[in-house]
């Protein structure tokens, strides 16, 4: 996740000069942003523009709907999404075998470091969450949060940042209602 402000489009290029630029053949990234009056993806520059403000209440809406863009335009030729910021170095060869070596025993597992709990009174939940500087996600999981984010997040007055309202998603719901599905 990106924003379109000079410092972070800097971060963008040293994430591209550094390990973006070494990536195996089974991963590719998207950086996304809001700020834009429309959708726009520009592939050369793996840049998703999203239709939304771009400020920290809007953290969740731009990674909803990069999520959203994802999963239409990739369908299945995707498994598993690691959300991050641009300020996050990440060991790629570190990541990619610990997702190489993962059972897909509960399709709802999110992966990710430092867990914060948060007592919000005014939520519908207390927020127990992975930060955001590495959230791994499966497929399963993002078409959970895709099928029921957007209602949660109305719900909680929008107050919410990304990674602290897909923790409330997570562990409100648990993503087990859509085991049936």
């Amino acid at each position: 996740m990106s924003c379109n402000q000079e410092h972070f489009i800097k971060e963008e290029q040293v994430l591209r000069d550094t390990y973006l630029s070494r990536l195996p053949e089974n991963i590719d990234y998207l950086i996304y942003r809001g700020g834009n009056d429309s959708v726009e993806y520009n592939e050369d520059m793996h840049i998703l523009h999203l239709k939304c403000k771009d400020d920290i209440n809007n953290t969740f809406k731009k990674t909803y709907k990069a999520f959203y863009f994802v999963n239409n335009n990739y369908g299945d030729e995707y498994e598993y999404i690691f959300r991050t910021n641009t300020s996050t170095y990440i060991n790629i060869d570190l990541l990619n075998a610990f997702v190489q070596s993962l059972s897909i025993k509960n399709k709802y597992d999110i992966w990710g470091g430092e867990i914060v709990y948060n007592i919000n009174e005014d939520s519908l939940c207390d927020t127990l969450y992975i930060r955001g500087n590495g959230l791994l996600l499966n497929i399963e999981t993002v078409r959970g949060i895709l099928n029921i984010g957007w209602g949660y997040y109305l719900l909680n007055n929008n107050n919410l940042i990304d990674d602290g309202t897909l923790g409330c998603i997570y562990n409100t719901y648990n993503l087990t209602l859509f085991e049936h599905h």
